[in-house]
């Protein structure tokens, strides 16, 4: 992750690789599952102005989801067998194969989250199926809802 995440300002701390502007924190964090060799790879966004929190961690993210639930539907499957170690893949194609989902998919979610605006403007027009917002992001962004 580090030769894929670094050229675009993440900066890895403990299990968290973090990208910081004013607007936005974007994090990707590996999650290993409790019950198998099996990885689940989060993503987030913490905005900075939404909530007081001076060093956000990965729970305190406004939206979150997961980069196996925003590949295509067709490539869910494979992007699963590459985060579960106990698949039949080697170290090599695993790497490769999870550097093209980082770049392909998981780079552009958080793009498109990067700024409060964006948001906003997303979740005005509809509710998008792979946003899945806290409720202090909404009230924030649309305190006249009486959310």
């Amino acid at each position: 992750m580090s030769s894929i995440l670094k050229p675009y300002g993440f900066e890895k701390l403990k299990s968290t690789w973090s990208s910081r502007s004013s607007d936005a924190v974007l994090m990707f964090e590996p999650q290993k599952s409790n019950y198998s060799n099996e990885y689940y790879m989060n993503i987030g966004v913490f905005y900075p102005g939404v909530d007081d929190v001076e060093h956000p961690i990965f729970r305190n993210a406004h939206i979150v989801n997961r980069l196996e639930e925003i590949v295509p539907l067709d490539e869910r499957s494979r992007c699963k067998s590459l985060l579960d170690l106990d698949s039949d893949i080697t170290l090599e194609a695993r790497v490769e194969g999870l550097n093209r989902y980082l770049i392909e998919f998981g780079l552009p979610f958080l793009s498109k989250l990067d700024r409060l605006a964006k948001v906003k403007s997303l979740l005005s027009q509809s509710t998008p199926e792979q946003v899945f917002p806290k409720m202090s992001l909404l009230r924030y962004l649309f305190p006249e809802r009486n959310l």
